[in-house]
């Protein structure tokens, strides 16, 4: 088994990531094998969605798993590499829909926990800043980061009521209040929460009267 089925393998079983030391090329092989198995986790995990599931995008599902088991381990690799890092750590280079938000998460949902690792080991580390701007674009995996609000685009988000909904759920579990204020999601989220609202978020009532107006 390649490294990077191995470290994909275990991040989805155990929810945490094996580190090699350095980063080693998979095959192609090896490639096609993680998205087949990624496949099959977002088999598993829509059944559970709400609405209608957006259909998996292999290619932004890989995409996700190679960023996060790159970046994992080149924050073990301090030395020699800042000028690796954009080549390593590409962008996606397909559209950013739905469906790709949805199949890159598999992987990218890891990512917030991976930048504060690399955060405790040198604040200064220039991939922070490369895997921000990243969640910047998939802030829905990087609901947990507590990235700036107002750089974030949810058109994508917006135009999808699958992934709306999951993403106002995974605002909740985090309890990011500047998100739950933005007018594109407190509907959803109020509505969410019913009667029950305080109970479950107790600073949830700074923006009661906003609710109220909409």
């Amino acid at each position: 088994m390649d490294a990077i089925q191995h470290t994909i393998h275990h991040l989805r079983q155990h929810e945490e990531v094996v580190l090699h030391g350095n980063v080693v090329e998979h095959s192609a092989e090896a490639a096609q094998e993680v998205k087949s198995f990624l496949e099959s986790e977002f088999q598993n995990e829509s059944l559970d969605y709400p609405h209608s599931t957006p259909p998996f995008d292999a290619e932004a599902a890989f995409w996700g798993a190679v960023t996060v088991y790159r970046a994992a381990q080149l924050i073990l690799d301090c030395n020699n590499r800042a000028d690796d890092l954009p080549e390593l750590l590409k962008a996606f280079s397909g559209d950013v829909t739905a469906s790709a938000h949805v199949s890159a998460d598999l992987c990218l949902r890891f990512l917030p926990d991976i930048i504060s690792r690399a955060q405790s080991i040198d604040a200064d580390d220039p991939i922070i800043a490369l895997l921000e701007a990243q969640l910047t674009i998939w802030h829905y995996a990087g609901i947990a980061h507590k990235l700036a609000v107002d750089s974030l685009d949810f058109n994508v988000i917006s135009s999808d009521a699958c992934l709306l909904q999951m993403y106002c759920n995974r605002v909740i579990e985090h309890k990011r209040l500047p998100l739950a204020k933005l007018a594109t999601l407190k509907g959803n989220i109020a509505a969410s929460f019913g009667a029950y609202t305080l109970e479950f978020w107790p600073d949830i009532d700074l923006v009661k009267d906003n609710y109220a107006k909409h």
